[in-house]
């Protein structure tokens, strides 16, 4: 996809977008955001998106390098009390970081934020 069209989609009020090698874990992840009134976007096309809508991501996703940090942490089963204590960061703090990563991916579960991480290589 490229800009021009991109730019279109979003003025026509697109909610989703996938890649045409999304794997069966993101359409789902995809489907589950759309229809719960998010919005999700394949992370190849965040870069795209960031020139298009003027906003500078960190990341090819969009996360910030901390919230990457905790999103690897909760795919490896850390719980905020310790991912915190690793990071010297509270146990509120790494909440927030998580809830701030969940809304920017789109997704609404810990268990799909885990499996984002895990199809991302997030986890290693």
């Amino acid at each position: 996809m490229d800009g021009d069209t991109l730019r279109v989609a979003i003025e026509a009020q697109l909610h989703g977008c996938v890649g045409r090698n999304a794997n069966l874990q993101q359409l789902k992840v995809a489907i589950a955001a759309i229809l719960s009134g998010g919005v999700y976007f394949d992370p190849g096309f965040v870069p795209l998106l960031s020139r298009i809508l003027g906003k500078r991501s960190a990341g090819a996703d969009g996360l910030s390098e901390r919230e990457r940090q905790v999103v690897a942490r909760v795919a490896k089963g850390q719980n905020a009390k310790e991912i915190g204590s690793a990071l010297s960061i509270s146990a509120k703090t790494v909440e927030t970081y998580k809830a701030r990563a969940q809304t920017k991916l789109g997704l609404r579960s810990r268990a799909e934020l885990v499996d984002y991480a895990l199809s991302q290589g997030l986890w290693t």
